[in-house]
């Protein structure tokens, strides 16, 4: 019944992975150009979504 949080939860963290990814491959001169940084920012958020939703899914898991 709840295995779309899981599906999710594994989406959102290959998302972040992946926004991880573009970011450190966008670099410029430095690390601290905006581009590299909106990608950190959009990673975290998606790596946040993903956790919540497997810590969601287990609680769920565990009453039953």
């Amino acid at each position: 019944m709840h295995q779309p949080y899981l599906i999710k939860a594994i989406l959102y963290v290959l998302f972040g992975v992946l926004f991880i990814y573009v970011g450190v491959l966008s670099k410029g001169e430095s690390v601290w150009d905006t581009v590299p940084l909106i990608f950190a920012g959009f990673a975290a958020l998606t790596f946040y979504a993903g956790f919540r939703m497997l810590r969601f899914y287990f609680k769920v898991k565990n009453k039953k």
